[in-house]
């Protein structure tokens, strides 16, 4: 499933630039870097030692905040009132 997590609007010289920043909880296959140079894999602590330009700061942030979320949501599931695991 895709869903939105948000958006960086900036300037950039002449121009002006909207990123837009989808999440992804479903896949098949490798995910493969079709403009950039190479793609990786990082911790959510990671992205604030990352060089980024403005408008992907932004959404970085929003990613972490996104991520967090998400993964309180899970931790909140993983016990019902009888105590016993729940999968995730």
């Amino acid at each position: 499933a895709v869903s939105p997590i948000g958006f960086a609007s900036v300037a950039d010289g002449n121009r002006h630039l909207l990123l837009l920043l989808y999440g992804a909880t479903e896949w098949q296959g490798e995910p493969v870097a079709l403009e950039a140079s190479e793609i990786g894999w990082i911790e959510p602590a990671a992205m604030t030692t990352l060089a980024l330009p403005p408008g992907d700061r932004i959404l970085a942030d929003a990613l972490r905040r996104a991520i967090a979320g998400r993964r309180r949501r899970r931790s909140r599931r993983r016990f019902r009132t009888s105590g016993a695991p729940v999968p995730c």
